[in-house]
């Protein structure tokens, strides 16, 4: 996949979030991966932010008064330790997945997902550094049974 090339065995994930799908989509088109074999999966979906969707960040993380958005959460939405849950179980879902046994997944998702698939892949974010990702950058990173 990198540089531009399909080795045959991708299988293309992505949220069904508006901008992880537009990417996805663009890099199918350019490696010529067809765009019906996208999978979309609900599981790789942005945390949910409830009341606070739509809203900017900054009135988000107010609504926490202070408190940690892993232990609580917006009205009506998911903390972070639930996120991470389901971020576990997604995972857990696609490794233990007889039919991607052998084929190179590739996730379009938000940032969370894609540092919790950097952890669980037992790369630790840290050793990325300051570096920060940007909209539609790709992370590459392998996964190896522990």
């Amino acid at each position: 996949l990198l540089r531009g090339r399909l080795y045959g065995d991708e299988v293309f994930f992505s949220s069904p979030n508006t901008r992880a799908r537009q990417t996805a989509e663009i890099v199918a088109r350019a490696v010529g991966y067809p765009i019906e074999n996208i999978v979309t999966e609900k599981d790789i979906q942005e945390m949910f932010f409830g009341d606070m969707e739509d809203h900017p960040f900054a009135e988000y993380k107010e609504s926490l008064h202070g408190e940690s958005r892993f232990v609580g959460g917006a009205p009506h939405g998911e903390t972070g330790n639930q996120l991470m849950e389901r971020d576990a179980r997604l995972f857990t879902r696609l490794v233990t997945n007889p039919k991607l046994y052998g084929k190179t997944v590739v996730l379009y998702a938000h940032w969370y997902t894609a540092a919790q698939a950097i952890r669980l892949a037992g790369t630790p974010v840290e050793r990325l550094g300051d570096r920060k990702v940007g909209n539609g950058e790709s992370i590459t990173f392998e996964l190896r049974p522990q």
